[in-house]
């Protein structure tokens, strides 16, 4: 009796943890994706203004490249319905 009602409230609260844990690990990476695109117009408009795009087209494409690994890192390893995608 006292051993399930300690194992259900573990289980809850181990539950909990780990939804938290989730969730800051997916806002910093969703955090992380949004600079490197913020970065990589920026790269782009400079480029633009100072007509250099063929100089930082590898740059901004090697920037949205960084973005989609991190997007599919938070997909496939992160994502607690990973194997369900």
């Amino acid at each position: 009796m006292v051993e399930d009602r300690l194992r259900g409230r573990f289980d809850y609260y181990l539950g909990k943890t780990e939804i938290v844990i989730y969730s800051v690990l997916a806002l910093l990476l969703a955090v992380t994706a949004f600079v490197t695109i913020a970065t990589a117009g920026q790269i782009l408009w400079i480029g633009l203004s100072h007509w250099t795009v063929a100089a930082q087209t590898l740059r901004v494409l090697n920037q949205l490249l960084i973005v989609l690994m991190l997007v599919r890192f938070c997909i496939h390893y992160v994502s607690p319905f990973a194997p369900m995608l």
